[in-house]
């Protein structure tokens, strides 16, 4: 009886190792190696999941057909386009039969599926099926190329994506990229600068091509409290925001810093993309509030509203304007850090500020005229300035908003 036990456990044992290494093997032939970049359809070795066939709703119609399901109600100036929590989205003007439409592009939080709809039409249709749980966050490159930020063994690796060129629903192909702590894309969608810290507790500023190549060093700092910004050319850093120290604004020119702002509490800043603006924010407890500094004359001007600069987007094509979610009140806490990690949230209204005339104007009262509360984040805008979308922080639903009427 012992002898057979003993057989058909060593049997066991031959199988499962048999099993790992075919499994192994499967990895590398698509392509998961750690010694370089994985490249191809990586995300089906990584993620086995298969394909869900889910429909997206909140918004709209969804379909997953060449063939989407029309919904013709009339699309409202605000409108959720996802229900769901998403890690990103953003708004692209393109040219169909010689007109100019907006297509709206995000990604579902928990799938990782590719969404895709139009400003003038509340259909929603799934164009991509790879299924990649843990999205952070995705930067978007362009209308059919992005990066995606996944939190994985405790770190956060980076991966270009190629969204699907056919009509049908299909996979992403990716680019295994990098592990950082902080990246930023430049407006152009050229250059992914990135930050990791080092062993000695120090910091290396790093570039790279958004679809992967060979990664430059540009700056070296014993300090590893940096997080990148960029325009269309220059590059920046900025001390991690907290409102009880004074954080500084560099620019980074030949491996050099070149002071743009400092001893500035709780800094949050955010250049327009020629870099000759830039909207910053100064938190402190229970309150923030913003500015603007002219890098050309050194002008600072104050903004008639509070908010924090990352609920703020530069609106194209003159990029001298800016169109923020302002909050209605202010919650006990110190700002920027408490909002940052959801300590505390908003109900904003959607204002705009002329840097140029001074002119203000309230474009919504979100919560007036909606009875919702949204805590605006991640704001994008169309290349032609007049449509924005953005998540609420409060619930990670994604909203899209035509600005001009």
């Amino acid at each position: 009886m012992k002898r057979i036990i003993l057989i058909t456990g060593i049997s066991v044992i031959g199988i499962a190792i048999m099993a790992m290494v075919i499994f192994f093997s499967s990895l590398g032939n698509n392509g998961g190696s750690s010694d370089g970049p994985r490249s191809g359809n990586i995300f089906d070795a990584i993620f086995p999941f298969g394909n869900s066939s889910d429909n997206q709703g909140g918004g709209g119609s969804t379909s997953e057909d060449t063939d989407p399901i029309v919904d013709t109600r009339p699309v409202p100036r605000l409108r959720m386009i996802s229900e769901k929590p998403t890690s990103g989205g953003a708004p692209f003007l393109f040219s169909e039969d010689e007109e100019e439409r907006i297509a709206i592009n995000y990604m579902e939080r928990e799938t990782g599926h590719l969404y895709e709809t139009f400003s003038d039409g509340l259909t929603v249709r799934r164009i991509s099926n790879t299924t990649i749980p843990g999205v952070q966050e995705i930067l978007w490159i362009n209308r059919d190329e992005a990066i995606i930020r996944l939190f994985s063994g405790g770190e956060i690796e980076h991966f270009y994506l190629q969204l699907p060129t056919a009509t049908t629903t299909q996979s992403v192909t990716g680019v295994f990229l990098g592990v950082w702590d902080y990246v930023s894309l430049d407006t152009n969608g050229s250059t992914l600068v990135t930050v990791s810290a080092t062993d000695e507790g120090g910091s290396t500023v790093t570039s790279i091509p958004p679809n992967g190549g060979t990664e430059r060093t540009i700056f070296t700092s014993a300090l590893r409290s940096w997080v990148p910004l960029q325009t269309q050319t220059s590059v920046f850093i900025q001390t991690t925001p907290a409102s009880n120290l004074q954080g500084f604004l560099y620019r980074i020119s030949n491996g050099n810093l070149v002071k743009i702002l400092g001893g500035i509490s709780g800094l949050m800043a955010n250049p327009n993309p020629s870099g000759e603006l830039i909207l910053y924010s100064a938190g402190r407890q229970n309150f923030s509030f913003l500015e603007v500094l002219n890098t050309q004359t050194g002008e600072t001007t104050g903004v008639p509203f509070s908010s924090i600069a990352t609920k703020c987007v530069w609106l194209p094509p003159e990029n001298v304007s800016v169109l923020c979610g302002v909050p209605n009140s202010y919650q006990q806490g110190n700002y920027p850090e408490d909002w940052l990690q959801g300590k505390v949230s908003f109900a904003d209204t959607l204002w705009l500020f002329d840097t140029t005339s001074g002119e203000t104007k309230e474009l919504l009262h979100i919560a007036d005229e909606y009875g919702v509360a949204i805590d605006v984040w991640q704001p994008r805008v169309s290349e032609d300035g007049s449509y924005l979308t953005f998540i609420n922080k409060n619930d990670l639903s994604f909203w899209g908003f035509q600005i001009t009427e």
